[in-house]
């Protein structure tokens, strides 16, 4: 008995297994970020999707999600960010530690700076060995595992941050989503630094998806009356990005830090990294070149402001 010879899969066929294919691997990347995660070592806390919605959308800021002792408790007992009235911040797209040198290029952040916003974050064995080692305080916002490893956004500090929660944007055109942390910091001047590291939307020509991310996280530094930091991989790849990013910020009171040298990684012309700040004075910033990633890395020293009770 003869059988029909095989055929080819056409275009149209091959556009609709493609998109089948894509659909199921979105899906199980969803479903993993749903499911809470317990942590790992050198991790103080991770956040995950269970933490979402409660913590960033509450009414107020002191509601969002407890770290290792509620709120009160941990800035009364922890150290101030800062060290004697200044604060020096890194921000750095990490690239999934996936090129040369991003060890050693971080273990030196880690001894410069308070703080260090990572993007793109993967928890691997080698990057929770450095942690250790640095006696790191962190935390993890995972937007999804791949492959046994949690990818997200981080804060590094030596200190441990007071409240903090998470927040997803899924991308419009992959549906894999991205991640941002906001979490809370206290100050040796009595004040309490909210900080908001974000990796934003960026596969979509439309900003729909952009504006609502950056609206949700808007909404919660509107109801902070102190400093902040908004900081990360915010894709500002084309003007109107750029625009709507101010948009939201300048009118909340943040300026641009300014950085010279200013080498960040731009696109179109535009620089894809940036760092806002407000109630702060800046006191110096670069961008300097690395081959340890495909962003290179901000670095910012502030001063604290004097408040009325000092």
């Amino acid at each position: 008995m003869s059988h029909p010879p095989l055929r080819r899969p056409g275009p149209a066929r091959l556009l609709i297994l493609l998109s089948m294919t894509s659909a199921v691997l979105c899906l199980a990347l969803w479903l993993d970020t749903a499911l809470s995660f317990d942590g790992q070592p050198g991790i103080s806390r991770t956040l995950s999707h269970n933490d979402f919605s409660a913590a960033c959308t509450s009414a107020k800021p002191s509601a969002a999600v407890p770290l290792a002792m509620p709120l009160a408790q941990a800035e009364t007992q922890a150290p101030a960010l800062d060290r004697q009235g200044q604060l020096r911040v890194s921000v750095w797209n990490i690239y999934k530690q996936s090129l040369p040198g991003w060890d050693r290029r971080l273990a030196e952040q880690l001894q410069s700076q308070q703080l260090v916003l990572l993007q793109e974050v993967g928890l691997t064995p080698a990057l929770a060995t450095l942690l250790r080692s640095n006696h790191s305080q962190t935390l993890l916002a995972k937007a999804f595992r791949w492959q046994d490893t949690v990818y997200g956004v981080m804060n590094i500090s030596r200190n441990v941050a007071g409240d903090g929660c998470a927040e997803l944007a899924t991308e419009p055109w992959t549906r894999i989503p991205k991640a941002a942390i906001l979490a809370y910091y206290p100050l040796s001047n009595g004040q309490r630094l909210l900080v908001i590291n974000l990796h934003g939307v960026n596969f979509s020509w439309d900003l729909d998806g952009y504006r609502r991310q950056l609206q949700s996280l808007v909404r919660v530094l509107a109801r902070h009356t102190g400093p902040v930091i908004f900081a990360g991989d915010i894709n500002t790849w084309r003007q109107a990005r750029q625009q709507m990013l101010d948009d939201a910020l300048l009118p909340q009171g943040l300026t641009e830090a300014s950085l010279v040298p200013d080498l960040r990684r731009r696109v179109m012309g535009l620089p894809l990294d940036h760092l806002y700040y407000r109630g702060l004075t800046q006191l110096d910033g670069e961008a300097l070149s690395t081959p340890a990633s495909d962003h290179n890395l901000l670095s910012v020293s502030f001063g604290l402001m004097p408040t009325q009770t000092q």
